[in-house]
């Protein structure tokens, strides 16, 4: 057994709409109205704990619940009133049965804003982590695009390059699953998992105008540290899309250690300059120049490393460095990114510990003029 970060992140702040619902699970911090897009499949039976969420100082009567199956779960934070601060339930926990149904709700009055939102899972038994991300209506045009195992609401890329992610914690990715909100399609789609640019053996196909919940619970794709993983969309030309606005997984292994990714799936454009731009763990990469609003509390104690990011386009003249921070100082895991430099760069060296309610960022500085794509 062995603990695992689900978590949603937004530095430049997103509004905690009373009535809607979140999936921690990696994705950024947009909320939903409809319960049912927000909903991750436990395929693997454990425990939820140390639901927690940063919040700003708006709103009263606020209210961040766990849920399970739709309904109320036992861990749920108040808020104080018109106070800003990160607030956690480190007491209670919901047990989750394999096929389990899993999210997080808002309430409040006023408009509340919220930085990031997590829970820890525990599996039962083994090691295993869900990853998600938003979809966005495709397929009026037809082809063929990607999109990354975690983050934003973009659209699907045409360049798979530009939506994998690099696996460094080897296991079986299983369980894929996805909810299409809308369907004006009288063609079928299919949405698959892709490994080192070739099909994996997950798929779900989506028949014309389906819509809900659609699983591949059969099919498994193992996958290797170095890998590099992602999702695929096919689908012909029609004058209707479909709209998966959540697709997810599960990795499993019999190991202790998992990835965190945080992506935008068209890029994240940071403009060079010293002043630090500070970038979640996990979720969404796009930044923010205050620290504290991009920094997560992990809500357990555990080490970091093969700290990693993927540059598509580098107009930068001087080099920019990637720092991991912790609790507001820099740690070891850090490396530069050369003037045009563009591809995978990573710290394969160092690692760092750090405790269940430090924050945790990623910094970048530098650049004398240009710009990078992240």
């Amino acid at each position: 057994m062995g603990k695992v970060l689900l978590a949603v992140t937004n530095p430049a702040g997103a509004s905690l709409t009373t009535g809607n619902y979140l999936l921690p699970s990696g994705k950024e911090m947009t909320s939903r109205s409809t319960e049912a897009e927000m909903q991750g499949v436990a395929r693997v039976a454990g425990t939820l704990s140390k639901l927690a969420a940063k919040v700003d100082a708006t709103g009263t009567g606020r209210s961040i619940r766990s849920r399970v199956n739709g309904a109320n779960g036992n861990q749920l934070i108040s808020p104080t009133d018109t106070t800003a601060g990160v607030y956690a339930d480190n007491s209670n926990t919901d047990s989750l049965t394999a096929g389990d149904k899993f999210n997080i709700s808002l309430a409040s009055t006023g408009a509340p804003v919220g930085y990031w939102a997590r829970m820890v899972f525990e599996a039962t038994s083994g090691h295993a982590c869900f990853y998600a991300k938003r979809g966005q209506s495709y397929g009026a045009s037809g082809g063929t695009a990607y999109w990354p195992l975690t983050g934003d609401r973009g659209a699907a890329q045409a360049t798979e390059a530009n939506a994998q992610c690099k696996v460094r914690a080897a296991g079986t990715l299983r369980y894929l699953q996805a909810y299409i909100a809308s369907n004006g399609s009288g063609l079928s789609a299919t949405i698959r998992t892709r490994i080192n640019g070739a099909n994996g053996n997950s798929s779900l196909t989506i028949g014309a105008g389906v819509t809900g919940l659609i699983e591949d619970t059969s099919n498994t794709d193992t996958i290797a540290a170095g890998d590099l993983v992602g999702y695929q969309i096919v689908h012909g030309a029609d004058v209707g899309g479909v709209t998966p606005e959540m697709i997810g997984c599960w990795v499993i292994s019999s190991g202790s250690n998992n990835d965190l990714f945080a992506n935008v799936t068209a890029g994240s454009t940071r403009a060079a300059g010293a002043g630090a731009t500070y970038h979640p763990i996990t979720g969404t990469v796009v930044s923010s120049t205050t620290e504290a609003n991009a920094s997560v509390q992990h809500g357990f104690d555990a080490t970091a490393s093969k700290l990693r990011i993927y540059i598509s386009a580098n107009t930068y003249t001087g080099s920019a460095t990637v720092t991991l921070r912790i609790a507001g100082s820099d740690a070891t895991q850090t490396f530069s990114i050369g003037s045009g430099v563009t591809g995978w760069i990573e710290d394969t060296t160092n690692s760092d510990a750090f405790t269940a309610n430090q924050d945790v960022c990623v910094s970048i500085t530098g650049g004398t003029s240009g710009n990078l794509t992240i």
